[in-house]
C-alpha cells in the first residue's frame, strides 16, 4: 500500500504521464457549464456518514486541483458502505475524483485508476454520454 506516498505518486503521474496530462488538458478546455454532476448519468458517491472510515484517519486527505473546479483527493477509504471495495471513484458535490490510498500499491495503479476515472469525466463532458 502506498498510503502516505500516494499523493506524491499522484502528483508525479499527473505531470509525467502523457495519457493523463493530455486528457486533463482536453477536459480543462471544455467549459465547466457543460458538466453537471447532478443531471443523469454519472454514478457518483455522495459523502455521508456511511462513507466515513470505521477508525480515525491517521493522515488527512491530500487534495489538488485536477482541472477547472474539479479536484482529486488521495485518502484512506472506508472498509464498509459504498467505499468498501473501491480503489477510487467520482464524488459529488463538489465534483471530484477520490483515489483510495490504502488500496493502491504503486504508481502504475494510480495512473491506471486516474485514467479510468478521467474517462468517465471525459465521456460525460466531451462526448455528452449521460449513462456511464
Amino acid at each position: 500500500m502506498l498510503d502516505g506516498g500516494a499523493f506524491k505518486a499522484l502528483k508525479r503521474v499527473m505531470v509525467e504521464s502523457p495519457r493523463i496530462s493530455r486528457l486533463i488538458r482536453e477536459l480543462d478546455a471544455t467549459s465547466a457549464e457543460e458538466m453537471d454532476s447532478k443531471e443523469g448519468g454519472l454514478h457518483v458517491i455522495k459523502p455521508t456518514s456511511d462513507h466515513l472510515p470505521s477508525r480515525p484517519q491517521q493522515e488527512p486527505p491530500h487534495t489538488t486541483k485536477l482541472f477547472g473546479d474539479v479536484m482529486v483527493t488521495c485518502r484512506k477509504c472506508a472498509d464498509r458502505g459504498a467505499e468498501e471495495h473501491a480503489r477510487g471513484f467520482v464524488q459529488a458535490p463538489p465534483l471530484s475524483v477520490v483515489l483510495c490510498s490504502n488500496r493502491l500499491d504503486n504508481e502504475a495503479e494510480i495512473e491506471e485508476l486516474l485514467l479510468h476515472e478521467l474517462i468517465h469525466l471525459y465521456d460525460l463532458r466531451v462526448k455528452k454520454v449521460r449513462r456511464c
